[in-house]
C-alpha cells in the first residue's frame, strides 16, 4: 500500500485490475475532493475494473460533497474501464443511508455501467468484487 497523501493510501492491484484504497483519517471536503480526484486519474491511467475503498475514517459526507460525487466525480467515471465500486463503511448507520443515497444518485444519472455495492467488511466487499452477480453480502 503507498501512502499518497497523509490522509489516503492507493494499492495498484495489477494481477486483479483493481484499486485499493484507505482514508487514513478524517478530511475536510477540500480533501475528500482531491483525494477522489487523485483517484479518478489513477482509475483513468491504469484502467482498473474494480475498486475497493475503506472508508472507516471518514464522517458522513455533507450535501454538498455527496452531490459532488455523482456530478463531478461518477460523471468521469462512467467513461472509464471501472465496472465496480465496493464501499466498505464503518458501522455507523448514517453513512450507511448516504453511501446508499450516492449509489442510488449515481443509478438514476448514469445507470448501472458501474455496480456499486456498500459492505461492512472488507472480506464481503471482496468477494462480491470477484463475484459481482453476487450481492447477497452488500448492506
Amino acid at each position: 500500500m503507498k501512502q499518497v497523501k497523509d490522509y489516503l493510501s492507493v494499492e495498484l492491484e495489477d494481477g486483479q485490475r483493481r484499486v485499493v484504497s484507505r482514508w487514513l483519517r478524517p478530511v475536510e471536503s477540500a480533501e475528500l475532493r482531491e483525494g477522489l480526484l487523485l483517484l479518478q486519474h489513477l482509475t483513468e491511467e491504469h484502467q482498473p475494473v474494480s475498486w475497493l475503498m475503506e472508508t472507516h475514517h471518514l464522517t458522513p459526507l455533507p450535501l454538498e460533497d455527496q452531490n459532488w460525487v455523482v456530478e463531478s466525480l461518477a460523471s468521469r467515471l462512467v467513461d472509464t474501464s471501472l465496472l465496480q465500486v465496493a464501499l466498505v463503511l464503518p458501522n455507523d448507520a448514517t453513512l450507511h443511508l448516504v453511501g446508499d443515497r450516492i449509489k442510488q444518485k449515481i443509478y438514476t444519472a448514469f445507470g448501472q455501467k458501474i455496480q456499486v455495492e456498500c459492505f461492512s467488511r472488507r472480506d464481503h466487499a471482496l468477494f462480491w468484487l470477484s463475484n459481482p452477480e453476487d450481492s447477497s453480502l452488500s448492506l
